[in-house]
């Protein structure tokens, strides 16, 4: 029975238009339920919407104080390596191109902002230096996320031929 629920709001959620998918989610458990990396820009508006809720915000806010690490910089790209896959972050960047959209005014990129400034502006940096550094640290994740993936797609090819020339043999 319960499955049978869960596949009819799947069907729901996938058949509504933007603005009631947003109205829909997150479940009314409050439960984290998206998968992380983010696979598609729907999951990553699924994600938007649901951070307007509070306690998933805060379920979502304490998952990335997790991805914490020792310099801003490196949080901040542990944190997108996370939370989207390459493929989906090669839409955007950090400003905004005609092709592609900027990060800064998502709240799950925001979140991530303040949760650095918050952890790191006590020690030997000032908060402008922070925010440079995360300025910084956001524009060479999304410089090196089309190598990442040129390369992920040549490495498949290689194996592809590998496993072909085996097949001949």
């Amino acid at each position: 029975m319960e499955i049978i629920n869960l596949c009819t709001k799947i069907l729901n959620i996938m058949t509504t238009d933007k603005k009631s998918r947003q109205q829909t989610y997150p479940p009314a458990n409050g439960d984290l339920t998206l998968e992380f990396p983010l696979e598609n820009e729907d999951q990553l508006e699924m994600l938007e919407a649901s951070l307007r809720d509070e306690k998933y915000k805060q379920q979502y806010t304490a998952k990335m104080a997790s991805c914490l690490q020792s310099d801003p910089k490196l949080s901040l790209k542990v944190m997108m390596h996370h939370v989207i896959k390459p493929e989906v972050g090669l839409k955007f960047t950090f400003q905004g191109t005609l092709t592609k959209s900027s990060i800064v005014p998502y709240a799950f990129y925001k979140i991530m902002r303040s949760l650095i400034m918050s952890h790191f502006s006590g020690q030997l940096m000032t908060t402008r230096e922070i925010g440079y550094m995360m300025d910084r640290a956001t524009k060479s994740y999304f410089h090196n996320l089309k190598d990442r993936v040129q390369r992920r797609k040549r490495k498949q090819g290689i194996k592809v031929i590998l496993r072909n020339a085996y097949l001949l043999l």
